[in-house]
């Protein structure tokens, strides 16, 4: 859902409410970029002229980019065959059904503290990204006793430049 909700004679606010896979970060923004281009062609009295993408997420599907290759799927098969899940100590035992009664905590790092990880990454060569999913790595092995510890993470599924310009939920989890 889009609306422009206007509150005062020359204040408006933009309401965009959607499910996460219709898009990804990367599309989410592709479309502001493209909202408010529009925008600006307009309040300069241009008329629109949008371009019309040269391919569609239906098109990617279509041409079999969106499946993996039979050699993808036997790389990460080899690359994973002797991961084992992680074994925690626990401070109570497991129920014997499952019931995914987890919990999610939503945690921003202090500006500060995200500075100091911006700048020993760059220091590093490393993105914070790649320095956390270390620090998470390492706290996972103390807690465990295990050295080989996976981590799942989604990347943007782009491989080209004509998908860098495609909307749309194009995410892949490695």
């Amino acid at each position: 859902m889009l609306r422009l909700v206007q509150y005062h004679q020359q204040h408006h606010v933009l309401i965009w409410v959607k499910h996460n896979i219709i898009t990804d970060a990367w599309s989410e923004q592709l479309i502001l970029n493209d909202l408010w281009q529009r925008y600006n062609e307009l309040d300069d009295h241009h008329g629109l002229d949008a371009p019309q993408p040269q391919i569609q997420t239906i098109d990617i599907v279509n041409s079999g980019i969106a499946s993996p290759a039979p050699a993808d799927v036997a790389y990460w098969q080899q690359q994973l065959q002797d991961c084992r899940e992680l074994d925690f100590p626990l401070d109570k035992p497991r129920p014997l059904m499952p019931t995914h009664a987890g919990e999610r905590i939503h945690y921003q790092l202090q500006p500060d503290v995200a500075g100091l990880l911006a700048s020993r990454g760059k220091a590093l060569g490393a993105t914070p990204f790649a320095l956390l999913c270390a620090a998470l790595s390492l706290l996972l092995s103390r807690y465990t006793q295990q050295q080989d510890i996976v981590i799942g993470t989604a990347i943007a599924a782009r491989d080209n430049l004509d998908q860098a310009q495609v909307s749309g939920f194009h995410v892949n989890t490695v």
